[in-house]
């Protein structure tokens, strides 16, 4: 899964799994609907019926994954533009967003979701 932030030095993705189309039955059962794209500006997304379209990151944007080549072997990250959300990694690099409940918020600092007031 990718989603854009703006260009960073690491976790940008390469490669698009040898040109294969990953939204597979599997992919689309374990929620992993986005991919890597060989352009760093693209990403490909996954519908529910297993068809993949190739998305256009907004202008000065890239598509990322902190969840390859994870040195810290962190499994939540902080969502980029959304308090109320995290990135989640799981098996193969793959990252998922969750979202927080209603009224809580992502705090890195216990790794979890947590409401507004305890901030």
């Amino acid at each position: 899964m990718s989603i854009c932030i703006k260009e960073q030095n690491d976790c940008v993705f390469a490669g698009f799994l040898n040109g294969a189309n990953p939204c597979t039955a599997q992919a689309i059962s374990a929620q992993a609907l986005f991919f890597s794209h060989p352009d760093p500006t693209k990403f490909i997304q996954c519908d529910l019926q297993g068809n993949a379209f190739v998305q256009r990151c907004p202008s000065g944007l890239v598509a990322t994954n902190p969840c390859v080549n994870n040195a810290l072997q962190a499994l939540n990250f902080p969502h980029p533009s959304d308090a109320s959300k995290f990135l989640q990694c799981g098996l193969y690099e793959r990252m998922y967003v969750v979202q927080c409940p209603t009224g809580e918020l992502y705090d890195q600092a216990t790794s979890s979701c947590i409401t507004q007031k305890a901030r």
